[in-house]
């Protein structure tokens, strides 16, 4: 009879608890009291150690959650929360259907997180900076990754899209640096802004024939890619989608895409109905009829060493070739009429003093930059065909 009096108390007090949690974010330190008298009682014989066990394990230790119009909504995590966590999937009888904004952000010490087939929501920024989990299953009743769900889960390794993903948001997995593969499954339809940059473990990925839209840095930074095929579905991509991918060596597009393409097997990605080479790597061969090259579709392309643009090429656009710090040779045609700004800034030909003619850097007949601590006149040299945008901004000459 005493022990069922001790039961009624434990159940009591985690009654009480639940109670505090739906109104208050303040868990810890209830949390910590809870665990004192559940103690204190094991000490003393009243209450056995399995249920004190059982107590420790329970979800709703860490948990905030919200009820409204019958359904769940976690919206908070305990940061003190380590190793795995099943989200249950009802909580006083109501099915929990969604994860809020940002609700284990900095959860670090978090491992492995198992999500209810109930979830049909993750809210974005949803586990962010859970620097500590390695793996997640995302269940068939999600039908999209938000924007920054996983972003700068630095230890994750695995995860999981099923069927039902039909978006992957903007910086969904960005800096999820211990990410190695990635298989986009067949019902994804787009690819956020840098929904991948920064996965400098990424070695593969496997991007499904009903991709549409890869938007601007979605690979960015992904210095482990070293090939990447481009579906015939995909009909837009952004800038600098493969920026800093040092690694790469080969990008090959579908045959049958009617949008870009990869001539010749130029190892780039050019917009057929333009010829825009608007993505290339450090083995791109230029086609002979590419007619321009596109905003940073170089740009950080650490080991391209030398380029000859070839004649039919009329326009290069801002930081097409910017940050390749090993670029140290090239040549352009006779016939640009267009130069983006910081077109060549920071490549191995602008950083060597030996190319600059007081404080002026040229590449054959057109002026690239100039010095933007320029004092007293200058004289632009005879011959010169071409400013590139820019050139003398921030320059100020003394009167």
């Amino acid at each position: 009879m005493h022990f069922l009096c001790v039961a009624s108390a434990a159940h009591f007090l985690f009654l009480e608890r639940t109670d505090i949690k739906m109104k208050t974010k303040t868990k810890t330190k209830t949390k910590q009291i809870l665990s004192a008298l559940l103690a204190l009682l094991m000490l003393f014989g009243a209450l056995p150690a399995t249920v004190f066990a059982a107590e420790q394990t329970n979800p709703l230790d860490y948990l905030t959650y919200e009820i409204a119009d019958g359904e769940v909504t976690i919206t908070d995590c305990d940061t003190s929360v380590s190793g795995e966590l099943a989200i249950p999937e009802t909580i006083e009888g109501y099915p929990v259907t969604r994860i809020g904004y940002f609700a284990f952000e900095y959860c670090a010490d978090l491992t492995n997180v198992t999500i209810p087939d109930s979830v049909i929501y993750i809210g974005s920024g949803a586990f962010r900076d859970c620097t500590g989990l390695i793996s997640v299953i995302i269940p068939r009743s999600v039908t999209s990754i938000s924007n920054s769900t996983f972003d700068y889960c630095t230890g994750l390794t695995s995860i999981v899209l099923h069927n039902s993903i039909t978006s992957i948001g903007d910086d969904a997995f960005e800096s999820c640096t211990a990410l190695t593969s990635v298989m986009i499954p067949d019902s994804v339809k787009s690819i956020g802004n840098g929904a991948f940059r920064y996965c400098n473990g990424l070695a593969n990925i496997t991007i499904s024939n009903n991709v549409t839209s890869i938007g601007r840095w979605a690979f960015d930074g992904c210095t482990g890619l070293t090939s990447v095929t481009i579906p015939d579905s995909v009909t837009s991509i952004g800038n600098n989608v493969f920026r800093e991918c040092v690694g790469l060596t080969s990008i090959k597009v579908s045959e049958n895409n009617k949008v870009y393409d990869s001539r010749n097997n130029c190892n780039a990605i050019i917009e057929t109905k333009t010829n825009k080479l608007i993505s290339g790597c450090k083995n791109t061969v230029f086609p002979n009829d590419i007619t321009s090259i596109g905003d940073g579709a170089f740009e950080d392309c650490a080991g391209l060493t030398s380029i000859a643009i070839p004649n039919s090429v009329t326009s290069i656009a801002s930081a097409a070739f910017q940050g390749c710090v090993d670029l140290a040779n090239i040549s352009l045609p006779n016939n640009i009429k267009h130069l983006g700004s910081g077109t060549f800034y920071n490549t191995a030909y602008y950083n060597n003093d030996l190319n600059w003619e007081n404080d002026i850097l040229y590449i054959g007949k057109y002026l690239i930059d100039a010095k933007k601590d320029i004092a007293g006149s200058r004289t632009v040299k005879n011959g010169t065909k071409l400013i590139a945008d820019y050139a003398f901004s921030f320059c100020w000459f003394a009167q």
